[in-house]
Order: C-alpha cells, then structure tokens, then sequence
C-alpha cells in the first residue's frame, strides 16, 4: 500500500468520523 493512499483513506475516514461524532453531539443538545 502505498503511503498517499493511506493518507487519503485516512483523512476519509476521520472527516465522516468527526462528522458522525459532530451530529450525535447535535443530536444530544438539540434534544437534552
């Protein structure tokens, strides 16, 4: 696997992550 790959895949990942994490916390606020 090559290293730029890996870093793309990465960054992928951790942007839906974040996303993810981002609209829970939404989630949790907007109904508390």
């Amino acid at each position: 696997m090559n290293r730029d790959y890996l870093n793309q895949w990465n960054s992928d990942y951790l942007d839906k992550h974040a996303f993810k994490l981002a609209r829970t916390a939404l989630i949790k606020t907007k109904y508390q």
